[in-house]
């Protein structure tokens, strides 16, 4: 019995010190993050919607090391049905204790053609509330995937606090 309180006692102890070392190496695997988006261009017709958004996302960046832009994925909804998704993003640096802005565009291009899909219910909702002096909002979901030093972690920018509104004037 003797035996296994020591084994229990030295597993114990390095494991509170891989946590303390953890802790200091990386102190901040939630840095603040927050994101805006600014729609530069919206078509569509009744069988075809094309937008075209710039997204900035803000990150502080407050460990010793820089934060890499692994991979992600950003998704276009409108009422709950998400129209495109994307997880071929540019890769990015986030350098070690500060502020930086990462500036994509998120180009979406569709022409759906089955009924039951997703994207053609939220196209035939955006025709059937459109007129030229109308507006319609749409949702931006935004997940990265990211790496500081070893590290891997994943970063969800949180929802906006606006959505996305464009005037609805269609494509002649």
């Amino acid at each position: 019995m003797g035996c296994c309180k020591v084994i229990c006692l030295v597993a114990f102890v390095i494991l509170v010190g891989l946590g303390i070392a953890i802790y200091l190496l990386f102190p901040d695997l939630h840095p603040p993050v927050s994101a805006s988006v600014a729609p530069s261009g919206l078509q569509f017709s009744q069988t075809s919607l094309a937008v075209t958004l710039d997204v900035h996302v803000n990150v502080t960046n407050r460990n010793r090391y820089d934060i890499d832009l692994v991979s992600g994925n950003v998704a276009l909804s409108y009422r709950g049905n998400q129209i495109s998704s994307t997880n071929a993003l540019p890769t990015a640096v986030f350098p070690a204790k500060q502020l930086s802005t990462y500036v994509f565009q998120f180009v979406v291009n569709v022409k759906p053609t089955d009924p039951g899909d997703p994207a053609t219910k939220a196209l035939l909702a955006v025709v059937a509330t459109c007129t030229s002096s109308a507006t319609f909002t749409m949702d931006l979901a935004i997940a990265v995937n990211v790496k500081a030093g070893f590290i891997p972690f994943s970063i969800a920018i949180p929802p906006m606090d606006e959505s996305i509104t464009e005037p609805c004037v269609p494509a002649t």
